[in-house]
């Protein structure tokens, strides 16, 4: 139910045995634990996943700040960890020519592809929406365009969006200046 992003009911077509899964083998236990604090029901770690690195939350304030913290990441990742941009996948809840990539070709010197229009570059990063994203996963994953969560309110969207990562998770929320 915390992956219900489309609010579709839940149905099945045969009436066997359901099997329950309450094992995370995706994430690390990092990000398992963080995907853990926005559901409503915590799933442990599998034993074989490793601890991994916490997820880094930034909180900016405008699209340029975004960009900017976003091409540092990259270029950390893809220039100096030797990274291949291709397991980099930018999740937002917005279309790409509606988000903080809009008007951006590249990111850290690697282009930045549109899954929504059938791009493909295998030495680039992918930007997709949660909703053209979910049942998928990519080493890294960052979050664009999520609203910051609210202790103990279920964000289906956020949830689903970070589960995506398996070793990486930084999360951008743009808050505006009041």
């Amino acid at each position: 139910p915390e992956q219900n992003i489309f609010a579709r009911e839940f149905g099945f077509l045969v009436d066997e045995a359901k099997l329950t899964l309450d094992k995370n083998c995706r994430n690390t236990h990092q990000i398992a634990s963080y995907v853990n604090t926005l559901s409503a029901s915590a799933m442990e770690p599998a034993e074989f996943t490793e601890e991994g690195f916490a997820p880094e939350e930034h909180v900016v304030h405008s699209p340029e700040e975004e960009l900017a913290a976003v091409e540092k990441i990259v270029s950390e990742l893809v220039k100096k960890r030797k990274f291949s941009p291709s397991r980099i996948v930018i999740v937002g809840k917005r279309r790409l020519q509606n988000s903080a990539y809009a008007d951006c070709a590249h990111l850290a010197g690697v282009p930045l592809i549109d899954e929504s229009v059938g791009e493909s570059d295998s030495d680039g990063i992918r930007y997709a929406t949660i909703y053209r994203f979910k049942g998928l996963e990519a080493d890294c994953v960052i979050l664009s365009g999520f609203a910051e969560p609210i202790q103990g309110t279920l964000n289906t969207e956020l949830y689903c969006a970070a589960s995506r990562a398996k070793f990486l998770l930084p999360v951008f929320f743009c808050r505006t200046p009041t």
